[in-house]
Formats: C-alpha cells, structure tokens, sequence
C-alpha cells in the first residue's frame, strides 16, 4: 500500500501513516527474528539487520513526508 499510495500522489499525510504503520511492520519482525524460538533455527543474521535497517527507513520516509504536510512558515527555531 505505501509504495501505491506514493506512487498515486496520496496526500502527505497519508503516505506518512503508511511508511509509519511499515516501519511498525519491521519492528515487529525484527523483534521476532531476536526470540529464542527463531533464533534456534540458526536463520542468517542479516535477515535481522535487513529487518532493522528497513524499520529505520520506513520511520525516516514517515517523518519526511510528514514534514510535507506542514505550510512553509519560513520560520526556524
């Protein structure tokens, strides 16, 4: 859905949801790639590091577009 509703030029907040609720998505992964019952499974450790580094991602693409959906004030601070 998020690369749809970027694709389709979703409002900014929208999309900014979607990239959120993903990056909750690979939380969870991740946590669950950290249990012991995955872990006794001897899975690759880069899944693990490719769960984080996307979550990571997904969190920033939230916060970027999010940052869309604020009017230029021009003020800083």
């Amino acid at each position: 859905y998020y690369e749809k509703a970027s694709k389709d030029d979703l409002s900014p907040a929208v999309v900014s949801k979607l990239a959120a609720q993903v990056a909750d998505f690979y939380l969870q992964a991740s946590l669950l790639l950290e249990s012991e019952p995955l872990r006794s499974l001897g899975l690759p450790a880069q899944w693990l590091n490719h769960a984080q580094l996307r979550r990571q991602y997904f969190s920033a693409a939230a916060a970027f577009r999010l940052s869309f959906s604020f009017p230029p004030s021009h003020e800083y601070g």
